[in-house]
């Protein structure tokens, strides 16, 4: 019986796994992601098995550095002018203080500019000079003379025109003057007319005539003579001495109405009073003298109502 060949032994494990590093498999192997699983107890928010990263709250954000501002300039004082330095100073606009350099620079264009003008105005005098010795010396006139001469004419000139419109003004005026007068004379004489041919009765050359001029003279108006030549005596007394106390008073014109009325008044309320009147009626037949150291030479009545006529048309210029 052939001879029974026993199985060799299975080799023992051996103890321990080789190192990572001398397997081949183990090294080319991708590396495990980090575990994202919480601490027991604690909730993420996401589910189970997910490994997306949960956003920083805003607890967990830095807070941002503080930003150091600038700091404002102050702005440059305004120099003293005892402070600066004078005798450093080069003369340049351009060298002074900020704060004062445009006030350097307009002061310096405005004396350029009287500067310019002064040098302009000597220079136009020095000339003005120079050919006035110029002119003598070649024997010419004095070019001021000339100057003077050319003026004196031109005011002369000036002076004949302004005579010559003076005089032509004033017969202007002689001859308006003249033509006023002679419309002033007809018309007054046209009046004159008109009250003689109405009240032709006391026109008469007689004792009426007189009684009406010597009223007249005392400043009685033309309107009131009717009126006066026809009142009893005794009321034309009272009527004389009325006017007489209102033009005492200061009224020069106008009086004679205001005395008749006053007049009238008083007297009807005076007893015994006569009827009798200057004149009886328009006849004309005198009954009564106005006044007793009335004129006793002929009186013109036609002058002296052509006379109030003007003073009356005068009065209304």
């Amino acid at each position: 019986m052939p001879d029974v060949v026993a199985a060799p032994a299975a080799a023992p494990a051996p103890a321990t796994a080789p190192a990572a590093a001398d397997s081949p498999a183990v090294a080319s192997a991708p590396p495990v992601a980090a575990s994202t699983t919480s601490a027991p107890g604690t909730d993420t928010g996401a589910p189970a098995g997910d490994t997306t990263v949960a956003p920083k709250t805003p607890a967990d954000v830095p807070a941002p550095e503080p930003t150091e501002e600038p700091e404002a300039e102050e702005p440059e004082p305004f120099p003293a002018a005892d402070t600066f330095g004078w005798d450093d100073w080069d003369g340049e606009l351009d060298s002074l203080p900020g704060p004062v350099r445009a006030w350097a620079d307009r002061l310096a264009k405005r004396y350029e500019k009287l500067s310019d003008e002064g040098t302009k105005a000597a220079r136009e005098e020095a000339e003005r000079l120079q050919a006035i010795w110029q002119s003598l010396i070649d024997g010419r006139p004095d070019p001021r003379m000339v100057e003077l001469q050319k003026k004196l004419e031109e005011w002369e000139g000036k002076g004949k025109s302004h005579v010559e419109e003076l005089a032509r003004a004033k017969a202007e005026h002689e001859e308006y003057a003249k033509a006023v007068q002679a419309w002033h004379d007809t018309e007054a004489t046209k009046r004159a007319d008109a009250y003689r041919a109405q009240n032709g009765w006391m026109f008469d050359g007689g004792p009426v005539e007189k009684a009406a001029d010597e009223l007249l003279t005392q400043g009685f108006g033309l309107d009131d003579l009717p009126r006066l030549l026809r009142m009893p005596e005794k009321l034309l007394e009272m009527t004389l001495v009325k006017h007489r106390e209102l033009k005492a008073k200061g009224m020069q014109d106008g009086a004679g109405p205001y005395a008749i009325q006053l007049a009238q008044v008083e007297f009807r309320f005076t007893p015994d009073t006569e009827t009798s009147s200057v004149v009886d009626g328009a006849s004309g037949r005198i009954t009564a003298h106005p006044a007793k150291d009335a004129p006793t030479d002929a009186a013109d009545l036609g002058s002296a109502t052509l006379r109030v006529v003007r003073q009356n048309m005068n009065s209304r210029r």
